[in-house]
């Protein structure tokens, strides 16, 4: 937007809130050796447990969404307004709401 806002799906975000976000996201260790996506998008294989792949499909979508959401401070400004963030819960995988 021509103000330095950012607007969303469904919410506005002032140009410094939307700055303090993007730098958060931007310090995630996204590299695989991150112990943080054990159990989010790493999970041990059933086979061989040792052994850790990567989980694919919704749920794992919707899990590293909501990771994503919180370690930007995004989720604390959704609940500010109002706004539902997803759960990983079977109603939020099937899109009910």
């Amino acid at each position: 937007m021509a103000d330095g806002s950012w607007r969303g799906w469904r919410l506005t975000l002032d140009k410094a809130i939307a700055k303090d976000i993007t730098t958060r996201i931007a310090s995630i260790n996204w590299s695989r050796s991150n112990p943080e996506w054990v159990g989010l998008i790493l999970v041990p294989d059933k086979k061989n447990p040792s052994i850790l792949k990567i989980d694919g499909g919704q749920k794992a979508i919707t899990k590293l969404v909501n990771f994503i959401r919180e370690k930007s401070g995004l989720a604390a400004h959704l609940a500010a307004m109002g706004l539902r963030n997803e759960r990983d819960d079977e109603a939020a995988l099937v899109g009910i709401r």
